[in-house]
Order: structure tokens, then sequence, then C-alpha cells
């Protein structure tokens, strides 16, 4: 496996893994970035959107808009991202 591709996995089962911690409470965007450097794995904003697309694409991950500022999104896992967290042990 590439490098590159080994870091897009680890990028999205943490980003997975946050939400799954939080559940059942959605986190911004802010929060999931300050998660992924803590972890060493944040890449840039660009990056992170890319990330959040696919998951989102995959209907592992939900979005919705803040209701105090509709301007900002907050994600959520899914039932199928449990189910996939689930079946890979965590």
């Amino acid at each position: 496996m590439s490098d590159f591709k080994s870091i897009r996995l680890s990028l999205r089962l943490a980003i997975l893994l946050q939400l799954n911690s939080a559940r059942p409470v959605s986190l911004s965007e802010s929060a999931l970035a300050d998660g992924l450097k803590i972890a060493g794995l944040f890449r840039g904003q660009k990056n992170l959107l890319s990330e959040l697309d696919y998951l989102e694409m995959k209907k592992f991950i939900e979005s919705s808009f803040n209701e105090l500022s509709k301007s900002f999104k907050r994600y959520k896992l899914t039932l199928a991202g449990i189910e996939y967290l689930e079946n890979e042990g965590y």
C-alpha cells in the first residue's frame, strides 16, 4: 500500500473514531481538525473537507447545519459508520 493511501485511510479512520466517541453528539469541522492535529494527521482544511465528503458519499457520516449559526456544518456518525467500525473491531 502506498504511503498516500495509508495516510488517507488513517485520516478517515481517525474521523470516524472521533465521531464515534462523540456519539450521539455531532462535531464541527474545527473540532475534527483539532483532533486530527493532535493525532498528527491533519493535512489542511481542503484535505479534511475532501475526506468528509468521501465519508458522506459512502453514507458513513451525515452533515447538518448548526442551529445557532447556519453557516457551520456539523458531522455525525450514521448507522453504516457505526457498523463499519464494529466490523473492523473498534
